[in-house]
């Protein structure tokens, strides 16, 4: 699998950035009543839109990765994407070709949208458990688990089972 250059910047100019989750559904209008809306898909496939200031050479480095290692942009390669915590790697292809405008001496603005796979999401237990407890309390509190059921009351129980 082809990786971005090591040479080339992958970090987004800043206010640049967008991430737009997929549509995974299909929705079906009536005449009357409410519009039907259905899950389509299980897995959708999120788009990364964003900018990257580079130097007149790292940009010819960009259009030969584009051109040639990616056959003008089809092919997947691995890249870092920030996904609203932290940069992490991701299987990404280009969605339309490039846009490329002049930003200063020896500098030019590139833009350009990438469509990813396998975005790392929370686990629905994961989701719960930030929604119910702050994050100071999870590393603060459950940093020692025994201290933590044995300092606290549990709440008592309906029946007793012996």
């Amino acid at each position: 699998m082809n990786e971005w250059p090591s040479s080339l910047k992958y970090l987004a100019d800043r206010g640049s950035y967008t991430m737009t989750p997929g549509d995974a559904n299909l929705r079906s209008e009536f005449e009357a009543g409410p519009a039907r809306v259905r899950q389509r898909f299980t897995s959708v496939v999120p788009t990364f839109a964003f900018s990257i200031t580079m130097t007149v050479n790292e940009f010819e480095i960009f259009k030969s990765f584009y051109n040639f290692t990616l056959g003008n942009g089809s092919a997947w390669f691995f890249v870092n994407l920030w996904s609203g915590q932290m940069y992490s790697e991701h299987q990404a292809r280009f969605v339309e070709h490039w846009k490329m405008q002049d930003f200063s001496y020896n500098h030019v603005r590139v833009t350009f949208s990438l469509e990813a796979r396998n975005l790392h999401v929370l686990s629905d237990a994961s989701s719960r458990l930030l929604s119910n407890f702050t994050y100071e309390f999870i590393c603060d509190e459950l940093k020692n688990p025994l201290e933590f059921s044995v300092n606290n009351s549990w709440p008592a129980t309906t029946r007793s089972y012996q």
